[in-house]
């Protein structure tokens, strides 16, 4: 299964686009419109989104709720389940009438002191070591449950939370 918002018959057509390929992917097409041309579907989606992220329960703030059926959805479906997944982590104000800028992380000043590589290496330690401590933090340390939240699985987001010292080696995780 494959998705775009490209015309693929226009792009075959103009020559920018493999006439093959698009064979190969065109078994069956079904075209599905933008989300903001279907705004009944996203309390359904953030319901979804809700049941796999947090199991548990959460309600979902009627002002926020209104706030993303208004929204226009550039990022479509995707950038729904994150603004989701961010409710969850208790930002409910994810949500601007414009594009938002970029998100910074904390700390994630360049640091033209070191090679880009290395200086890169930081940022994805910061940012990993963060997001897991909090995700974990939600979860009670329940690594099971937080890997699921993650997409990942659990025995390597045991791991990665071990290389970060959030968990000890061959600590018995809760189920």
């Amino acid at each position: 299964m494959a998705a775009t918002h490209r015309d693929l018959d226009a792009a075959v057509k103009a020559g920018t686009f493999r006439q093959d390929l698009y064979y190969r992917l065109g078994v069956a097409l079904v075209p599905v419109p933008p989300l903001r041309e279907r705004v009944d579907d996203i309390p359904v989606l953030v319901e979804r989104f809700v049941r796999q992220m947090q199991p548990q329960g959460f309600d979902v703030p009627p002002a926020l709720m209104a706030k993303m059926v208004a929204y226009h959805w550039p990022g479509n479906v995707r950038e729904l389940r994150n603004v989701v997944s961010r409710a969850l982590l208790g930002e409910h104000d994810t949500l601007a009438t414009s594009p938002a800028p970029r998100p910074r992380l904390a700390g994630a000043e360049a640091n033209l002191d070191v090679p880009f590589k290395e200086a890169k290496e930081r940022l994805i330690d910061t940012f990993t070591r963060d997001y897991l401590e909090a995700l974990l933090r939600r979860h009670q340390g329940n690594v099971s449950q937080a890997a699921r939240t993650a997409g990942l699985a659990r025995p390597h987001l045991h791991k990665l939370a071990v290389r970060y010292g959030l968990k000890e080696e061959g600590g018995k995780d809760e189920e």
